[in-house]
């Protein structure tokens, strides 16, 4: 048998307010490990594992490859090295957002004729809001790659990711070389 119960306006509308607090309410301190797991407005804070509401003055971490140091030490967009050989480099890795970006990892795409090796000693545990990082790398061309060679790179942090790509120009043999 089905019975149904009938509410007063009175107690219908005080019922819906309690369960839209439950639903609305609070959500900094929530646990999380990514910020999906948080609410609009929101991102998780890896630092301390719970949601934070994104302000004026809190934002999530937010890395970005900003140039690459050159075999001569400048910084620059698209570096030269010669066809063959071993050639130290590194990213400019900088951390716009308002929180430190934590568990940094590097990587780069595979390229057939250009292995790029990441220096594990020099990626961070962590970068500092508005702070940066130079994350060495060694780039070796098996002396058959055109040019310029598109590296894409990819960033993880904090439970998100970023990714972007970099030139780096191969120097073309002279005339008559192989």
């Amino acid at each position: 048998m089905t019975r149904l119960v009938a509410f007063s306006p009175t107690v219908a509308m005080t019922m819906a307010v309690m369960l839209s607090a439950c639903l609305v309410g609070e959500v900094q301190g929530i646990p999380c490990r990514a910020d999906d797991e948080c609410a609009t407005g929101h991102f998780c804070d890896l630092t301390v594992g719970t949601c934070q509401e994104e302000t004026g003055e809190v934002s999530a971490p937010a890395l970005d490859v900003v140039g690459v140091v050159d075999v001569n030490g400048d910084v620059v967009t698209s570096p030269f090295i010669e066809r063959t050989g071993t050639f130290a480099m590194a990213l400019v890795v900088e951390n716009s957002g308002g929180l430190p970006a934590v568990d940094v990892e590097v990587d780069f795409s595979d390229l057939a004729c250009l292995n790029l090796d990441i220096d594990e000693g020099t990626v961070p545990a962590g970068i500092a809001a508005g702070g940066s990082a130079r994350i060495g790398f060694s780039a070796s061309p098996d002396g058959t790659c055109g040019t310029p060679m598109i590296t894409d790179w990819f960033l993880l942090f904090s439970g998100r990711g970023a990714r972007g790509a970099f030139n780096i120009n191969i120097l073309r043999a002279p005339p008559g070389a192989n």
